[in-house]
């Protein structure tokens, strides 16, 4: 089965374009290049596009003057406390901008601020006698616009526009505003899906970073990051480079040539693991790798099968011995000359490790485990989060250690490793599938450049061992490679292939039964090291998909998204769906923006606006006053940092390669800055559960439209219509102008107040358009879900309840035959989550956003546990899973604690019994081991003399105490559930791809 394809297929050469781009950019490791890797410009310019619907009030921009100064001096944001009150001549000296598209020769101007400089640089003009409206979307069933008239079209003349809909009011031509850097003959398909993590994937690449980079992720958060290029002399190196430890990891690494201890440590360590073979080169004790682990240790009287893994743990009769805990794990060459011990592996409570041993250990380990290629055994413990599992014999049995890294990539390569100094030899070919074609290729000598590399003679040179390891990173582009050239060369793919050079960007991926694991990152750069999953996957050559643009209609052709939104607004009702609180009424502002089907909001305070076209200019070193900066900004206008221009990104068009980086680092700012919104949102609501978007008027509240939940339900109708009359007569007739309402599905009316009738009018017709389309989205990504379930239990003649266990227990021939969907990308939803131990499961909402995990109220309920209807869902608890580690399978029944025990009477040893859910009919009997998954962070800290390093200038720094994770410590688990395996499986993935990005240098320090 072929899932289906959303992306738009430009007309030229796909690849040759991306090549072409990438080398305008100048800048292989800027932010677009990267992009542009893994994306067409088109989705790029698709997916990055919002509007901004306002005004900024002028009170927020007195208590935030340092936004201001952000949009002149491109610095990092962050957050200060700020109120806002709105301007009441802002209508008389603003205008709404022309968000379609510009006309009558009105120049097109940048989306960010420009210097005087370049401030007639890069402008066009269009012609006139054109009007620009709208693009019509079709709003279904399920959604209402009730809005009294269209959203304000713009008509453009020579020196005054009237928006139509909106009166008489005349406006000056200085604040006519062309939508910012959009091609005029394109509609507003516009959508904001990153796979930045705040949302779903812009490319099929959320996060991609540079595995050799020792400031792969600072640690500073994203949200107080400062721009350090400020600090650094003109002409230096990197003052024009941009220092962000943002959402996207795209700094350049730190110059080999000038390493830090850290970084250095750590290319040695790397470089090691791929000369491994050369053992002569070693000398006894000295460290080979080593690398932070979460590690459990269990005990057995039996024996156990070669085979053992977490299926075989079921029939075997452990002992716990230690559980969870987080060591240092370091393996060395052996300290005598035996042929079946050459390395043995230590686990250390402390990060001061010896780089070369003696006969006598200056620090003592806890655990020792000795390599011996006849009693030591070793096999993935779980295909899923890739934990490894190692048994020796012991006095009374059998020692089991259970060693979880803290990403995948990690836990593989450590596993390849450790499979080689225990005598496996890979094969020297390698079977790529072709699922679309349903061939297979054979692939020899595939990794005979890195062997040939990795035989250079090791001097301690750091450049052999920078060629080493970009000779490895090399690996997964030149299979693609080879295998696209062999389909050439037959007569019979050849026609498909091309399409495929011209159309796709070509992807490999792990299958195993439904699940992909796309080769990116981490996996592309440590290919060899990932070779171990072949014992239980299948590797795939696939075009890259992603998430879907546009949803099928019930009455044929596609809906494409529309533009998400933002601004700010005022909420009239509480969370219970009341206009009066404590006998007053009740008001708050917040600042709303749209995030796929979630409409966010946040404190004032934290919110950050996007960069206004127009911005007052400052004289000399004076700052303008808030209502100067207010009457040069725009009511409505549109944000896109990636503008096309026939097929390509516009901007790279220009020959002034200061220019492009400055719009380079535009897009970047503007992506750190949609993340640090979603990161700093305080509840949202689910636009899935809103029936109507209507405007508020008088003949609503009268005839009790309104469904005011304020008024007590005892109150007779007669009295109750009585009272909605008398309520509608009270409001005066100015705020129903800029009032709006969400009629949710439970029968509770969210009340807005926007800042006049044209903004009121915009926010209700955009709305409307997102409320129908992610309604339509969600549904045909839950039919995809049934779909896949489906054809693979047609496929292999099974029922629902044997689907999971065949995933479980399957081997890799048995479940070679399934079908697997390259769309299917799971980052938010309803999950059970158990905080602690002895706990019991609530359940909750869970983002994942840019590593970490917003968690936000479920459900409200009274003390004796009945649900009490409410609007939102408000965030109480983030995890940060920078230090964290996440494990699953059925090795969490000892989290569980408290299992389903239900009894079956058909299926006698299944516990679980079928269950459907009404949101949306999935339907599920998996085990609950089955559906969980646990992330364990640690709970104890200590202080660490961190190694010194190099600042920016070369100069070495002091050492300094940080503050980290306490070795040895017990941790806490914090137990989910989801619905089904297949859930279970998306969300461990994209915890892990989290954790794996956000992976830094470890905090070890080696001494002599």
């Amino acid at each position: 089965m072929q899932a289906p394809v959303a992306d738009t297929q430009p007309d030229a050469n796909l690849q040759t374009q991306t090549q072409t781009q990438a080398a305008d950019s100048e800048e292989c490791d800027s932010y677009t290049a990267h992009r542009l890797r893994h994306a067409t410009p088109e989705h790029l310019h698709l997916t990055s596009r919002r509007y901004f619907i306002g005004p900024i009030p002028e009170n927020w921009i007195k208590s935030n003057k340092s936004w201001y100064n952000r949009q002149l001096k491109g610095l990092a944001y962050h957050s200060r406390t700020a109120t806002f009150s709105t301007n009441t001549n802002v209508s008389n000296t603003r205008a709404t901008t022309g968000i379609e598209g510009p006309e009558a020769s009105t120049k097109i101007v940048h989306s960010f601020p420009q210097p005087e400089d370049v401030a007639g640089e890069g402008e066009a003009t269009v012609g006139s006698d054109e009007v620009v409206q709208r693009s019509k979307k079709t709003i279904g069933k399920g959604v209402e616009a009730c809005a009294s008239g269209p959203s304000p079209k713009v008509v453009f003349k020579d020196d005054v526009f009237t928006p139509r809909g909106s009166g008489t009011a005349r406006y000056s031509k200085g604040s006519i505003l062309a939508p910012v850097d959009s091609p005029l003959d394109s509609p507003l398909p516009g959508l904001y899906r990153n796979g930045d993590a705040s949302n779903s994937t812009t490319s099929l690449i959320p996060h991609t970073q540079d595995s050799t980079s020792s400031s792969s992720s600072p640690d500073i958060p994203l949200k107080k990051q400062i721009d350090k290029d400020e600090a650094l002399p003109k002409g230096h190196p990197r003052s024009s480079q941009s220092v962000s430890a943002g959402l996207v990891k795209f700094n350049l690494p730190e110059p080999v040539e000038k390493p830090s201890e850290e970084t250095k440590a750590a290319l040695i360590s790397r470089h090691s693991f791929l000369k491994q073979r050369r053992h002569a080169l070693l000398d006894p004790g000295e460290v080979v790798k080593v690398e932070k682990m979460l590690v459990r240790v269990d005990r057995t009287k039996h024996s156990l099968p070669n085979d053992y893994d977490e299926n075989k743990s079921q029939k075997s009769e452990t002992t716990l011995v230690q559980t969870w805990r987080e060591l240092i794990v370091v393996c060395r060459k052996s300290l005598e000359d035996d042929d079946d011990v050459e390395f043995y592996l230590q686990m250390y409570k402390t990060r001061v490790i010896s780089t070369k041993e003696g006969t006598r250990a200056r620090r003592q380990h806890a655990y020792l485990i000795p390599l011996n290629r006849r009693t030591t055994k070793l096999n993935l413990f779980s295909s899923l989060d890739k934990t490894i599992v190692m048994w020796v014999p012991s006095k009374n049995g059998t020692t089991i250690y259970l060693l979880r890294p803290r990403s995948p990539a990690s836990s593989v390569e450590w596993y390849t490793f450790l499979r080689n100094t225990l005598g496996w030899k890979a094969s020297s070919s390698l079977q790529v599938h072709v699922p679309d074609l349903d061939i297979s290729l054979r692939l020899e000598n595939t990794f005979a450049d890195l062997e040939k590399v990795s035989k250079i003679p090791d001097t301690g040179d750091l450049e052999a061992i920078k060629q080493t390891l970009a000779a490895e990173k090399a690996v997964a582009g030149s299979i693609i490679k080879d295998c696209m050239s062999i389909l050439k060369r037959s007569p019979e793919w050849s026609t498909i292939v091309e399409q495929w050079d011209k159309h796709e960007r070509m992807g490999l991926a792990w299958k195993r039964y439904d699940r992909l694991e796309w080769i990116h990152g981490a996996n592309e750069h440590k290919m060899y090291g990932t070779l171990g999953m072949q014992k239980s996957h299948d590797l795939e050559l696939r075009p890259k998909r992603h998430y879907p643009t546009s949803v099928p209609e019930k009455g044929g052709g596609l809906l494409e998204e529309p533009a998400p939104v933002e601004g700010f607004l005022v909420r009239l009702t509480s969370q219970k769906g009341r206009e009066q609180r404590l006998g007053r009424k009740f008001s708050k502002r917040l600042y709303y923006s749209v995030h796929d089907h979630f409409l966010c909001y946040t404190k004032p305070s934290k919110a950050v606006p996007p960069p206004p076209p127009n911005l007052a200019k400052p004289n000399g070193s004076k700052t303008p006053k808030a209502k100067q900066i207010v009457s040069e900004i725009p009511l409505i206008y549109a944000i896109t940092p990636f503008t096309l221009h026939d097929g390509r990104l516009a901007w790279l068009r220009d020959t002034d390669p200061e220019e492009r980086k400055r719009h380079d680092l535009a897009a970047l700012k503007e992506a750190e800055r949609k993340v640090n919104t979603l990161l700093s949102a305080e509840g949202f609501i689910n636009l899935c559960h809103v029936t109507q978007v209507r405007e508020r008027s008088a003949e609503i509240i009268s005839t009790g439209g309104d469904n005011d939940s304020s008024i007590p339900p005892a109150v007779s109708t007669q009295m109750k219509t009585s009272e909605q009359a008398k309520k509608a007569r009270k409001i005066p007739k100015q705020n129903l102008d800029k009032s709006f309402e969400l009629v949710l599905r439970n029968g509770l009316v969210v009340r807005f107040q926007a800042y006049d009738k044209d903004t009121r009018s915009e926010w209700v017709t955009r709305l409307s358009e997102l409320v129908h389309y992610w309604k339509l989205r969600c549904a045909e990504d839950m039919k995809l879900y049934k779909t896949v379930r489906s054809a693979n239990i047609d496929r292999f003649e099974i029922d629902e309840q044997k689907e999971a266990e065949l995933l479980q227990k399957g081997t890799k021939w048995e479940v070679a035959r399934s079908v697997a969907s390259p769309v299917l990308f799971n980052m938010s939803g309803m999950l059970y989550r158990k905080p602690k131990r002895h706990s019991t499961f609530e359940r909750c909402g869970v983002l994942l956003c840019h590593g970490e995990l917003l968690i936000f109220q479920g459900t409200l309920r009274t003390y004796s546990g009945k649900e009490i209807p409410h609007i939102q869902h408000d965030r109480y608890h983030s995890i940060s899973l920078k230090d964290c580690y996440i494990y699953s399978g059925l090795i969490t029944q000892d989290d569980l604690l408290y299992g389903n025990r239900a009894f079956d009477p058909q299926n006698p040893g299944h516990h679980a019994l079928p269950r459907i859910y009404r949101d949306d009919d999935w339907t599920s009997s998996d085990e609950d081991t089955m559906t969980t998954f646990v992330i364990w962070h640690a709970k104890q800290k200590s202080f660490f003399r961190a190694p010194s390093s190099l600042d920016q200038f070369g100069a070495k720094t002091r050492q300094k105490l940080k503050y980290v994770s306490r070795l040895g410590a017990p941790g806490r688990p914090i137990v989910f559930q989801t619905r089904s395996r297949a859930e279970r499986d998306h969300w461990v993935m994209n915890i892990g791809m989290e954790i794996e990005r956000l992976q830094q240098n470890e905090d070890i320090r080696l001494v002599p």
